[in-house]
């Protein structure tokens, strides 16, 4: 694929191979416009719209994935140039077979009784994560079957390819706070619910109501990691966004992000002096929408860890740094609301420094920013999260 996928799909093209991959079903393509652009570096860019076809309100994806051999229903292939773009409408995801059964509500409620072993309805449901060919997660009202009048209960769905369905179930088996996982078939994960609030509702604050930040307790962050389980020192080791730093900074230096080529220089030099520690169990993506905390003693406890996908055998101070390095994020979408977020983010990170090594927390903080900057759709975020994982890097 030509170094400018990016534009091709996503710029005013983009509506031109739209087009073509609908007329080739006698379909016509009113409006189009980008909502989400998901680009991994490495591998391949999937773009979806939110689109107007003969009248009716659609959901698109284009990416240009190459599929294996084989049949694929619902894609459409297109040429664009020298290269080949994949279409398909939501939910008949080529990778994701069981979208299309976990978006049916009938279908799903059949499946979970399976599971469950009692009859149960499923009444309303709502995407809450879509990542083309990669995994999504709904949330789902669910409730016994038969009974109007019957209490709702809110679980989760988890979407993934149907080869890594038992192996994501296996691993929220490595957490006392996570939720129990059940699997569904195709490729569906059931969660029950996480209890208490996830961290970014704690720091949100909109309405003024919180007049001194939250207190956030450093073992809040610690409980939940000293928690895994060390069965998952036995499973794959996937690479840190350290390790993977090269290939983010190439991509926001392919779109001339500001540090984009000073950046690895800054973060192999402040890594250089440091410690990165023992190899332990790592939740893998620890950030403030997977901690869940209440209130417990007048200040805030864990009680739930949500998102277990990526545990494995690595270091604290990646996960760590992750937590950090997403919260520092927090602030650009809502100055005001997320305003108590750097002085708990000061608490936080000085609290680790007991159990991580300082230059590394602020390298490996440095390389998560970049590899949020580098995929980042808002051009003014990431400029911000590319200053951002400078001064980390420099600090």
């Amino acid at each position: 694929m030509t170094p400018d996928r990016r534009a091709l799909l996503t710029g005013d093209g983009a509506g031109a191979l739209l087009r073509q991959a609908l007329g080739a079903a006698g379909r016509s393509l009113e409006t189009w416009s980008v909502d989400a652009v998901h680009d991994r570096p490495g591998a391949e860019l999937s773009v979806s719209y939110d689109v107007v076809i003969d009248g009716a309100h659609r959901y698109l994806v284009a990416s240009t994935i190459a599929l294996a051999d084989g049949d694929h229903p619902g894609v459409m292939t297109v040429s664009a140039g020298p290269d080949q773009v994949k279409v398909w409408e939501h939910p008949a995801d080529p990778l994701l077979p069981g979208l299309a059964e976990a978006c049916d509500p009938v279908a799903l409620g059949v499946a979970i009784t399976a599971a469950l072993g009692t009859p149960i309805e499923v009444r309303g449901m709502s995407v809450l994560v879509l990542r083309p060919l990669r995994r999504a997660v709904l949330r789902i009202e669910c409730c016994a079957a038969g009974d109007p009048a019957a209490t709702q209960d809110v679980r989760y769905v988890k979407v993934v390819e149907p080869a890594h369905a038992e192996d994501v179930a296996a691993r929220y088996r490595l957490s006392s706070f996570a939720p129990e996982a059940r699997v569904l078939g195709d490729g569906l994960v059931l969660l029950e619910s996480a209890t208490g609030r996830p961290l970014t509702e704690h720091l949100y604050d909109p309405q003024g109501r919180q007049s001194i930040p939250p207190i956030v307790p450093p073992q809040a962050v610690l409980d939940v990691l000293n928690d895994l389980s060390p069965a998952a020192l036995a499973l794959s080791r996937r690479p840190s966004w350290t390790d993977r730093l090269p290939q983010y900074a190439a991509q926001a230096r392919e779109r001339g992000l500001p540090w984009a080529g000073e950046i690895e220089d800054l973060v192999g030099d402040r890594l250089r002096r440091g410690d990165p520690g023992p190899v332990v169990p790592v939740h893998g993506d620890l950030h403030a929408a997977n901690l869940f905390l209440a209130p417990r003693d007048g200040t805030l406890a864990a009680s739930s860890l949500i998102d277990l996908d990526t545990a494995g055998p690595g270091h604290l101070v990646d996960d760590a740094a992750c937590l950090l390095a997403h919260m520092l994020t927090l602030p650009t979408f809502s100055p005001y609301g997320y305003r108590h977020v750097p002085d708990v983010h000061f608490a936080l990170a000085k609290g680790m420094l007991d159990q991580v090594d300082a230059h590394q927390l602020a390298g490996r903080t440095a390389a998560v920013l970049v590899s949020l900057a580098a995929g980042a759709e808002n051009r003014s975020h990431a400029e911000a999260w590319m200053e951002q994982a400078a001064r980390a890097a420099a600090s």
